[in-house]
């Protein structure tokens, strides 16, 4: 389905969706237009869900990020996930093996926010546990 052009493209987009077209085209050594329509071809295929913005380090600095571990019943986990998906301050959610069955990243401006998060997550029908580290410093 996705062929060479269409992985490079990925990869460039990945680094910064933001690159003008014509770098992309140039980069890639296709036309404008053809940049523009494989763009287009990966949203409505849904392998391009989202242009995102990446946060300098001044405003990133002002946030409270904290990772939340779920511990499920059970059950069909797709209700839980829904939900916690409908939660504004979640940025992600992935499912895991292990003890824990989801990890959330939660991204708030204050502490009660960060608890108000928590405390709705922990109120699911369907969570057993919750155990949650906020995010001090960020590497690469």
């Amino acid at each position: 389905m996705l062929d060479r052009t269409d992985q490079e493209l990925l990869l460039l987009l990945a680094d910064n969706a933001r690159k003008p077209a014509v770098e992309l085209a140039r980069r890639l050594k296709i036309s404008r237009a053809t940049v523009q329509s494989r763009i287009a071809r990966l949203v409505d295929l849904g392998i391009i869900r989202r242009f995102t913005v990446e946060l300098g380090a001044e405003e990133a600095e002002r946030l409270i990020e904290a990772f939340v571990l779920v511990r499920l019943t059970a059950k069909d986990s797709a209700p839980t996930i829904n939900a916690i998906r409908r939660i504004e301050a979640v940025t992600s959610i992935h499912t895991l093996n292990g003890r824990f069955d989801l990890i959330a990243d939660i991204r708030v401006r204050t502490m009660s926010e960060l608890d108000a998060v928590l405390l709705t997550i922990r109120k699911l029908p369907d969570v057993v546990e919750t155990e949650s580290s906020v995010r001090m410093t960020r590497r690469k």
